[in-house]
């Protein structure tokens, strides 16, 4: 309901809308950001899996009941707790590893993917790809700018793959403009 149509008229006419803006205050260079990466391999994608990962599905709604309050309508508390919350699944796979970058790796290296939300499957990761990730059970900032221990790893030992500043995962297709600057950025 709009309580002042006259005033979204004139926000509509002028081209300005309600919705939040984007920007990326982050200007690192895409050298400073790699830098944040423990190891960088061109792999290819093996045994990938998503993990339902139920215990922390049930910590997630119950927190959100706890910070909703006690006011909350029985309706809406009945709902919440039949909803299936999606994002504390990750995904988990291996890079069978063709070439290293930077950093030493071994012939296969585990993967934890946390922040998917899963848009990319199996299949669209299919074929080699340059994978920049972080040491095992560490994470990234909110702002992507540092990385610390992971307070709750779920995959010990696996890797996280890092992610730009306001961007994508680097994971990108061997051959991709973005993979040949990669490796551009990691030449001495």
């Amino acid at each position: 309901m709009i309580r002042y149509p006259a005033l979204a008229l004139l926000l509509a006419a002028l081209g300005l809308d309600a919705s939040p803006a984007w920007s990326c205050i982050v200007t690192r260079t895409l050298a400073k950001q790699l830098a944040a990466s423990d190891l960088v391999v061109v792999g290819t994608v093996e045994n990938y899996e998503i993990v339902l990962d139920q215990e922390s599905r049930e910590v997630r709604k119950r927190d959100l009941l706890r910070t909703l309050g006690p006011d909350l309508s029985p309706e809406l508390k009945g709902a919440i707790r039949e909803k299936v919350w999606h994002f504390p699944d990750y995904t988990r796979f291996d890079i069978r590893v063709e070439e290293v970058l930077a950093g030493d790796a071994p012939e296969r290296v585990a993967v934890y993917w946390p922040d998917t939300m899963f848009g990319e499957t199996g299949e669209k990761l299919a074929g080699p790809r340059i994978f920049a990730l972080l040491a095992p059970n560490t994470v990234q900032s909110v702002d992507q700018l540092h990385v610390f221990p992971d307070p709750r790893p779920r995959e010990p030992n696996a890797r996280r793959i890092l992610s730009r500043d306001c961007g994508p995962f680097f994971m990108d297709p061997v051959g991709s403009d973005s993979a040949d600057e990669i490796r551009a950025a990691l030449t001495p």
